[in-house]
């Protein structure tokens, strides 16, 4: 090959728009096939999934739970921490979610709290904090983007939803849910499975 043939070539190759890298969280990526995450097919249909490991794992969180359509591939990911015990006023839980915050706030800004007692709720005092939880009388969670219409500001990523919950009176368990861009496309999917079932 000339040189001149090999100068033009070279120009060509790096004036080609590269292809937008697919968005990561934990070493997961976007559109990532169910085959390729090592799972066989649920036998209900379902399109929810744990994984046994993840890539890249974060120190707060054990558990991995990921939704992937046929289709669509890896469009959610939500990481499990572990649940917090004889924490009956939440504030074990509220100082591990404060610590993750900081973290995600780095990534992708600031976030919209929720902290919602609801109306008639019958477990309203500090010590009863987590059981308000277990009675779903109480909400609190971190989400990103902070306003409707707002999107995250990591690209392919269109929300993140830090939030606890409560299976016992005494104790939490925080979860970190990671949606895609391709989210809406896997419940569609989802949906029309179901309805030709």
């Amino acid at each position: 090959m000339s040189l001149i043939a090999l100068i033009i070539a070279t120009i060509l190759h790096f004036a080609q728009p590269s292809a937008s890298p697919q968005a990561e969280v934990f070493g997961l990526h976007e559109g990532q096939t169910r085959t390729s995450l090592g799972l066989t097919a649920n036998a209900m249909g379902s399109q929810r999934y744990r994984l046994a490991s993840v890539p890249k794992p974060d120190p707060d969180f054990t558990g991995y739970l990921v939704t992937v359509g046929e289709k669509t591939g890896l469009c959610s990911v939500t990481a499990v921490a572990p649940r917090t015990v004889d924490d009956a006023g939440g504030v074990a839980v509220r100082k591990q979610m404060d610590a993750v915050v900081r973290r995600l706030e780095a990534i992708y800004g600031s976030p919209a709290k929720v902290d919602t007692l609801h109306a008639n709720a019958q477990w309203t005092r500090p010590a009863d904090w987590v059981m308000a939880l277990h009675e779903e009388q109480r909400d609190y969670e971190f989400r990103w983007p902070a306003r409707a219409g707002v999107r995250a500001p990591v690209a392919g990523i269109t929300s993140v939803t830090l939030s606890v919950g409560a299976l016992e009176p005494d104790s939490a368990v925080m979860f970190l849910q990671i949606n895609f861009d391709n989210l809406a496309r896997c419940q569609a999917e989802s949906a029309g499975s179901r309805i030709s079932k």
